[in-house]
């Protein structure tokens, strides 16, 4: 048995190096939330109502959410 999204050694020791670099956690927090002002940019145009998040997925309020739910999705 094992948990599921588990990682090797080889992937935790990179995991380590890479947080123990201030210069790569400052980039990744920049790009993520220059990420994050693009797709809240977006949704606001769009006109859909989300919570803002600090982690790593955004609640979206759908009204029609059954609709959203069965639509199948569209070819091409």
């Amino acid at each position: 048995m094992r948990a599921p999204f588990n990682t090797n050694t080889m992937a935790q020791s990179a995991a380590i190096a890479a947080l123990n670099d201030p210069q790569h956690v400052t980039h990744s927090r920049n790009i993520n939330e220059a990420g994050k002002t693009f797709l809240y940019s977006e949704l606001d145009a769009l006109g859909v109502t989300y919570v803002p998040t600090q982690a790593n997925f955004l609640y979206i309020l759908l009204k029609k959410a059954m609709t959203v739910y069965r639509k199948p999705p569209e070819d091409g």
